[in-house]
């Protein structure tokens, strides 16, 4: 049992494998009319129905919207809904995700990083940001950025749901997709830079990086 005491909750309908279910559409597409960002994929399961259910609020959100890990694989079912969607989008696949959405082998994506994350940003008009090594984050003009300021310890389970927290709080707080997305990764990286110097990066978890968040902006302030 998980103890999240700064966590809200909303009730919603599930499956019957207690993922999130089709049912659950109506009210989601309602609360969003409140919010300003969106943040969908991380733990939300690949059960079908709920894969179903990601796709359809992907699609019908007025919200600006980032999109991550299990939400990459119901996109990759159905990449032309990318075509569709009608507000500010921000992917964050790792090359794995990447590879299935675009249907190109894992290999194919590592040589060519950087096309393929213009390439995709073009194509559908939104901010893609691949993770790595190196992080290539691009937007819709074909614009790109480098970011190589990570460490081989944020290569753990959950270090990227850090990263889409980050950039949904900064485009809560005002800043364009692509700004956000830009400064979300180097925040990442700061934020994960310091977990290493107090864990190491052989021991050092998502929630050290998380943790790491609150020094990581003040140090550019």
């Amino acid at each position: 049992e998980v103890k999240l005491t700064e966590v809200i909750t909303i009730p919603l309908a599930e499956t019957v494998k207690q993922s999130l279910g089709k049912e659950a559409e109506e009210t989601i597409l309602k609360l969003l009319k409140n919010y300003s960002v969106l943040g969908i994929g991380p733990g939300i399961s690949r059960q079908a129905e709920t894969q179903r259910l990601v796709r359809k609020i992907i699609e019908k959100s007025n919200t600006s919207l980032v999109v991550d890990a299990d939400a990459i694989y119901a996109l990759s079912e159905d990449p032309a809904i990318l075509k569709k969607i009608k507000t500010p989008l921000v992917i964050t696949p790792h090359p794995g995700e990447m590879a299935q959405l675009i249907n190109k082998d894992i290999d194919y994506i590592l040589n060519n990083q950087l096309n393929i994350t213009r390439e995709i940003a073009q194509k559908y008009g939104i901010v893609v940001v691949l993770k790595g090594a190196k992080t290539i984050i691009a937007n819709k003009e074909g614009e790109a950025y480098i970011n190589v300021g990570d460490n081989s310890g944020m290569a753990t389970g959950g270090s990227g749901d850090v990263l889409t927290g980050i950039i949904c709080s900064l485009i809560a707080q005002g800043a364009d997709n692509f700004s956000a997305a830009i400064t979300g990764v180097y925040i990442h990286s700061v934020a994960g830079n310091l977990a290493r110097d107090i864990k190491g990066e052989r021991g050092m978890i998502a929630g050290d990086i998380l943790s790491q968040v609150p020094q990581a902006f003040l140090s550019l302030e």
